[in-house]
């Protein structure tokens, strides 16, 4: 029997880890999962030590208000671990508490593979030799990212993007869907989808923003629709449907698909969701809200000019970024409204957009890491690891 534990700390990573499990599966008839996941790792197979709900969170400050439920977390991680002895320990995104379930694991002998990478080369590049002592190998999403692992003397290799899958399991690019049909039904001119984020501190941030954008624009417009995609394991759900509600905004469950199909323009928090807007040629502004300690502090770290996956992915500034007191209610609705015309931004937006799909390689990222994993679980990845010469 084969042991695997994986790791999934958010919404995002809990989809991407349900997919490999399925591939490993396929592979590895006598298979067991346990770790750490949510509804796609359970729905998978995985027997889960501890449940994702409310643990998503991004900044430091909110990390601090969630250290004790954290680090909980990991010390059950940590037991099941030294309990189970796994045959291969596979994290998935999840960075700081990611790494430290690596260099245990890694105390114990275990074979380790991080899948999506932590963004070191946005910022901390100094993580880079912590990475080596608690890595075995690094499975990435960007073809950019390769170099800095060799570079780092860690074992890498680009898998692909599985939002790529996504998008092909779900049709791929489609311009007519039931919510934009709805939409033309009742003779409605706009629809503008929200997407606040996946993290319970992101919804903090952000939901009573977009809301107060959505009510200028509907000053604006003709009798606008607004959709909000609501992400799985929000403790804050409850909250979020009241206030929908009170606005009058509706909520879309599932997944973002159907908004990414039918909505006119997007306002979205940073991150995966950029990407899969840009995957659909969605025009969209991009804001990022965060604690005034936490966004002084990464200001002075960040190396890249753009914070939004899908400007990093194309190398330029397509879509606008609001960030801290730049994504403000007036400033928003003005930018969305003039992206709801027929305009040169518009078109060239859109244009450019197009091409997010090309960028981020073929499909089968999934299939890509399941093998991988069971190279190290053969003995290693001798081929994808950096020569002396490459690694310095």
């Amino acid at each position: 029997m084969t042991r695997v534990v994986i790791a999934a700390g958010e919404p995002s990573g809990d989809r991407h880890a349900g997919h490999l499990i399925t591939e490993l599966r396929n592979r590895l008839p006598n298979l067991s999962v346990f770790g750490m996941g949510g509804d796609a790792s359970r729905a998978a197979g995985m027997e889960c030590w501890v449940d994702i709900k409310g643990m998503a969170v991004i900044g430091l400050i909110e990390v601090l208000k969630h250290y004790r439920s954290i680090r909980r977390a990991l010390q059950a991680m940590k037991r099941g671990i030294e309990t189970c002895r796994p045959d291969i320990l596979i994290l998935v995104d999840y960075v700081e508490f990611n790494l430290q379930l690596a260099s245990h694991a890694k105390s114990l002998g275990i074979r380790v593979l991080f899948y999506i990478s932590p963004q070191v080369w946005a910022w901390r590049s100094g993580r880079a030799a912590r990475i080596r002592r608690s890595v075995d190998a690094m499975a990435v999403l960007f073809p950019f990212e390769v170099e800095f692992y060799k570079n780092a003397g860690i074992p890498v290799r680009y898998v692909g993007n599985p939002l790529v899958d996504d998008f092909e399991r779900s049709g791929g690019r489609q311009y007519w869907y039931p919510l934009r049909d709805a939409l033309a039904r009742e003779e409605r001119r706009f629809c503008i989808g929200l997407l606040p984020g996946s993290r319970d501190s992101e919804i903090d941030r952000h939901l009573d923003l977009m809301l107060q954008t959505a009510a200028r624009l509907r000053k604006r417009l003709d009798a606008p629709r607004f959709v909000l995609a609501l992400a799985p394991n929000l403790s804050s759900e409850d909250v979020v449907r009241r206030r929908c509600v009170e606005e009058g905004v509706e909520v879309v469950e599932g997944g973002a698909d159907e908004v990414f199909r039918s909505a006119h323009a997007i306002l979205s928090s940073s991150g995966t969701a950029t990407l899969e807007a840009g995957l659909h040629a969605v025009p969209m502004a991009v804001i990022y809200k965060t604690s005034r300690l936490t966004y002084l502090i990464l200001k002075r770290l960040i190396l890249i000019p753009n914070i939004a996956l899908v400007n990093i992915v194309h190398g330029r500034s397509i879509v606008s970024e609001f960030i801290q007191g730049d994504a403000n209610p007036a400033a928003l609705s003005e930018h969305l409204d003039s992206l709801l015309k027929v305009s040169d931004e518009r078109i060239s937006m859109t244009e450019a957009l197009k091409s997010t799909r090309d960028k981020l390689g073929e499909p089968g990222g999934s299939v890509r890491v399941a093998q991988m994993a069971i190279e190290l679980l053969n003995g290693g990845l001798k081929s994808e690891t950096p020569t002396s010469a490459e690694a310095n």
